[in-house]
């Protein structure tokens, strides 16, 4: 009897262990699936999530990991199936909501993306992600003053988020609240002062509002920091034309044409200026007026038919 008794527990202690092994190359699977979706080998992360899945199919964990990894793939519906499943086996799991919404943003289904982020944002009720994003999708529909109040709600959760002031500064300006706008821009630039496209922002802003002494030194900075941004000098054009030194503003015209030949909102500014340094410059007007239309620039047709017919 003693050795049947030994025998059975010899037999209980090779079971014990064979099954811890048998756990510890199960949850490698998983761990060698977050090791590959860090080094973005997406293939190899849906391989071994679903390895670990076959033994434990109702892991939210690996199931979110494997669709992350389908969408990186830009295999969207199979990373809805897995976020579905994940919300099958828990209907609070924001996090599965967040990511179908964000994959539905991607599809440019923005009406369930907005549906998804809501339904995230009504268990994570405090996450600036979940905010920021949201206002995102509210932008795409051109819903600008709810994708501000959410993109204000990210900052109330995360005061320094600087991509929230960014897109609510862009908002402020389509609205044209561009006071609003520039205040933005500035708790932006305190975050990046060396960022050449929130001067240039800024100062557009600025142009908006009449106050183009105050536009052009942004455009100087922007400018200092991007030599090359064609935008900053034709923006800088903009406002010394408004200022009516149009001499300075065909120059800046001039610099924008040559960084950026398809602009044809420079090669129609500049025909305009062209025209009020003088009657004599018709005909090299009209050519830039013809360039413009040529490039898609509407605003030239009229000047066109104007002045050169």
């Amino acid at each position: 009897m003693r050795g049947w008794f030994r025998k059975k527990q010899i037999f209980l202690i090779a079971f014990f262990i064979s099954a811890q092994i048998l756990w510890a190359q199960v949850a490698n699977h998983l761990q060698n699936a977050k090791q590959a979706f860090l080094q973005n080998d997406y293939f190899l992360t849906i391989s071994e999530a679903t390895q670990f899945l076959l033994e434990n199919p109702k892991n939210t964990e690996a199931l979110l990991l494997r669709g992350q990894a389908h969408h990186e793939n830009k295999h969207y519906r199979d990373a809805l199936h897995d976020y579905a499943l994940a919300i099958e086996i828990d209907e609070n799991l924001a996090s599965a909501y967040a990511l179908s919404a964000y994959t539905y943003f991607k599809l440019l289904d923005y009406r369930l993306a907005r549906k998804n982020y809501i339904l995230a944002l009504t268990i994570d009720t405090k996450n600036p992600l979940y905010y920021f994003n949201l206002g995102c999708v509210l932008s795409k529909e051109l819903k600008w003053k709810e994708a501000i109040r959410n993109y204000t709600e990210a900052l109330v959760y995360q005061p320094g988020y600087y991509d929230a002031f960014v897109n609510r500064a862009d908002a402020y300006g389509i609205q044209k609240a561009f006071q609003l706008a520039i205040y933005d821009y500035d708790s932006a630039l305190k975050i990046q002062p060396r960022n050449p496209e929130l001067y240039l922002l800024r100062g557009l802003n600025l142009i908006s509002l009449h106050r183009n002494k105050e536009a052009i030194n942004m455009f100087n900075r922007s400018l200092f920091y991007k030599p090359g941004n064609f935008n900053a000098y034709f923006s800088r054009g903009r406002a010394l034309f408004e200022l009516k030194q149009f001499a300075n503003a065909k120059a800046n015209f001039d610099t924008a044409i040559a960084l950026n030949p398809k602009l044809g909102i420079a090669w129609f500014n500049r025909g305009v200026a062209l025209l009020e340094l003088s009657k004599y410059n018709r005909e090299e007007a009209c050519n830039d007026f013809k360039k413009a239309v040529e490039l898609g620039c509407g605003e030239a047709w009229d000047y066109l038919k104007k002045h050169c017919e």
